[in-house]
């Protein structure tokens, strides 16, 4: 569907194209779908010659014109993961974006960044693997402040000797792909061993690291299952929906993900429930990682049936070379994360579609407490702040009766003199 300028408004799929067409000519019709009639000045038809080359052209579509009110899910920002520099000859743990094309090991992908970072930092802790670049490895004198917070040994400068370095960085390998017990296990033996030759210092650092490790395996979530999983939940309520992803990489729970489609977007009336929306978010979510094989997972959990559920599998099997299973889960395991998604979902919309703050009495209050003769619908509010009179920062927000206007928040760098007054600044 075009409009007068030629731009795509919506691009969708149907078997029955006249039914789908009158359908959003009828008289009665939603808001959304009476703004998108007002602006249809064309309709384009491709017709494939099936249900599968339908769904991907639908997917390519809207994937290269972005239609406004077409349902969009995923953002463009790519999976963080730990990557370990084994090819280095002392290997680095690290945060990583993007391309995974060389031979280092990667671990995840973690659903943001907090996660990722929750888990290098614990690993710094445990295990004290260098986190810094090779140039500043290099040219290392003394070592840096990570030495001194107790979360780097400091090989750069020969605080540890290669040999005892490598038996840390296959610990923090073993520990990454979620066998903990193992870890403990030959920690303890290099205790005793340490223990037994006298060397009670290392024994004691050894024994701190068992309890990091033991306090880290109480917090993680480790499932039985060592399959690469996504569990998906869905909420949907009025015109607002939420998917919530949940990934399972090694049997760990990683963390999880919402998703939200544009508030514009528009679904058919054939397809408005919950099958198509979910429907759509796979086809997206998948379809555009199809350079990135290393997010998919072999399993897709669900929690109920697609319509189009095996013509989507062979889909993304031709678009990606992996195959992927599509499973509603009905019992165990599988069924309490559908159940843990779904739940999440429902919170996550829940609290999206909360009634905006209401501050139109706080107003009234304001003006009665100042003698205004009107009200006032807007509130700019500044702070001062500076250094011993210098480098002056000037902040403001804005408030209006909807509450705050985060679109209108400002800094300001004060470069006149002020001398520390703020009604100057």
């Amino acid at each position: 569907m075009l409009d007068k300028s030629g731009g795509v408004l919506y691009v969708g799929k149907a078997k029955n194209l006249k039914k789908r067409v009158t359908s959003y000519f009828k008289r009665q019709l939603d808001t959304k779908t009476l703004q998108l009639v007002k602006q249809i000045k064309s309709i384009e038809i491709t017709i494939t010659r099936n249900e599968r080359e339908a769904l991907l052209l639908e997917n390519n579509l809207i994937k290269a014109q972005k239609p406004r009110y077409n349902v969009v899910f995923r953002d463009d920002k790519s999976y963080p993961y730990l990557k370990l520099t084994v090819q280095d000859t002392v290997p680095r743990l690290t945060l990583h974006r993007g391309s995974r094309r060389d031979k280092n090991k990667y671990y995840g992908p973690y659903p943001n960044a907090r996660e990722a970072r929750e888990s290098l930092t614990l690993l710094q802790n445990i295990f004290r693997l260098r986190q810094c670049d090779q140039s500043f490895f290099n040219n290392r004198t003394r070592p840096c402040l990570q030495y001194q917070i107790k979360r780097c040994s400091a090989p750069c400068v020969g605080y540890i000797n290669l040999e005892a370095y490598k038996k840390d960085v296959e610990c923090a390998r073993l520990f990454l792909e979620g066998k903990n017990q193992a870890v403990i296990e030959q920690l303890i033996k290099k205790m005793e061993k340490a223990s037994s030759d006298l060397e009670f210092e290392q024994a004691a650092r050894i024994r701190d690291q068992i309890s990091l490790l033991r306090v880290a395996q109480e917090h993680q979530i480790i499932v039985g299952d060592t399959q690469d999983i996504d569990v998906l939940g869905i909420a949907h309520h009025d015109v607002q929906t939420c998917i919530h992803l949940l990934m399972i990489r090694e049997g760990r729970i990683l963390g999880s993900r919402q998703y939200f489609p544009n508030k514009d977007a528009l679904i058919s009336f054939e397809e408005s429930n919950e099958s198509a929306l979910l429907e759509a978010f796979i086809l997206q979510h998948y379809m555009i990682s199809a350079s990135e094989r290393h997010i998919m997972p072999k399993l897709i959990l669900l929690p109920f049936t697609l319509k189009r559920e095996k013509i989507i599998a062979k889909l993304l099997y031709s678009q990606t070379g992996k195959l992927i299973n599509l499973i509603k889960a009905t019992r165990g395991d599988r069924l309490r994360w559908v159940k843990m998604a779904t739940l999440s979902a429902n919170s996550a919309l829940l609290s999206r579609v909360k009634e905006p703050l209401n501050l139109v009495p706080r107003f009234q209050a304001l003006q009665e407490s100042l003698n205004l003769e009107t009200m006032q619908e807007r509130i700019e509010c500044f702070d001062v702040s500076h250094t011993l009179g210098e480098a002056t920062v000037v902040s403001c927000v804005v408030f209006n009766m909807q509450g705050p206007v985060k679109s209108l928040y400002r800094r300001y760098n004060v470069r006149a003199n002020t001398g520390g007054n703020d009604y100057t600044a």
